[in-house]
């Protein structure tokens, strides 16, 4: 089968986990095992045999107040790395739960609403923030373009993309020759040439200028180049096959609140409350995609309002991750 022609139902979903707060970010291991940002403060982790355990952040032996994990990275020796858009902080932490802060700030400046985190082919930690603005509504909205995306080096962080609208996931190709992000609010996916000392080039557009209802959120490759995006709000994924075609695989949005939405955000007048409305049934304002399986076909869906985790088969195993090589 191929992607043009493949598509999900609710009949073809299944479910792992059970009082998962905010799963925004889903994160599939080797052994079967899924890692899951919690919105407790923690990170929650899903067996292959459907039992779990709550990891709560901690430091100096104290549970970390303003905990909210979003992106997560599992890094070489166990570890995570985590965007918290809670702290505004990019953390380190055990997997008994010991935090450390890896960075607060570029040049003295707060780093703004961290978002993502990803291992990237020089070992450094790419990661996306979103606005620069305090709350986080102001920097979304279709007016703003004040987000970046920044990398880390183990010592120092360095800004390698500016002016973004919400930049969310980012993802690089199986050659490692682009690094791909999704801008939210700019409702496209946008990609920028790799080179030497983690230089990006400048952004060109992978797929259509706008993808329509919803947001893109998280997004994912498989190995066959196309690339998987979750659209928040409009409860879809869809994929943009390496021609730049949109194919939709999942459709589960609310078109009467969807296009609400629509109409605020257009004005400038959406809040949250408007966007969780809009959430479906399935991973509700989903968020996210893992592929996981010991062949990389089951697919994970992290969202914003649900407390499990959908999944689904595909006939395209994913793209490994930096964690499963």
């Amino acid at each position: 089968m191929t992607i043009d022609n493949f598509t999900v139902n609710n009949s073809d979903i299944n479910y792992i986990g059970s009082e998962l707060v905010r799963p925004e970010c889903a994160l599939a291991d080797k052994d079967g095992s899924l890692w899951i940002s919690d919105g407790r403060g923690g990170v929650t982790r899903l067996f292959a045999d459907g039992s779990q355990e709550f990891i709560q952040q901690s430091m100096n032996a104290e549970k970390l107040v303003g905990s909210l994990p979003n992106g997560l990275a599992l890094l070489e020796d166990g570890s995570f790395a985590i965007a918290n858009m809670g702290t505004r902080r990019l953390e380190r932490m055990s997997v008994s739960g010991d935090t450390t802060v890896l960075c607060d700030n570029i040049d003295g400046l707060p780093l703004g609403i961290l978002n993502f985190v990803l291992v990237g082919p020089d070992n450094y930690l790419w990661f996306t923030v979103s606005s620069r603005k305090s709350e986080f509504m102001e920097g979304f909205r279709h007016d703003v373009a004040d987000g970046y995306i920044g990398v880390f080096d183990g010592r120092n962080a360095k800004i390698v993309a500016d002016n973004l609208r919400f930049p969310n996931e980012i993802r690089f190709d199986a050659k490692n020759e682009y690094l791909y992000v999704a801008e939210t609010t700019g409702k496209r996916i946008q990609r920028m040439k790799l080179s030497e000392d983690s230089i990006l080039g400048e952004p060109e557009p992978m797929g259509p200028e706008s993808l329509g209802d919803g947001f893109p959120d998280g997004i994912a490759f498989d190995q066959d180049g196309n690339l998987w995006v979750a659209m928040v709000v409009a409860e879809k994924i869809v994929v943009i096959t390496p021609d730049r075609s949109v194919h939709t695989v999942l459709d589960a949005g609310n078109a009467e609140a969807i296009n609400s939405v629509e109409e605020h955000f257009l004005e400038g007048t959406l809040q949250r409350e408007q966007m969780a409305e809009a959430k479906g049934s399935v991973a509700p304002l989903t968020s996210s995609i893992a592929f996981g399986g010991k062949d990389l076909k089951t697919v994970y869906l992290g969202c914003l309002a649900g407390n499990r985790i959908a999944s689904f088969r595909s006939p395209i195993p994913g793209l490994p991750m930096a964690h499963w090589k």
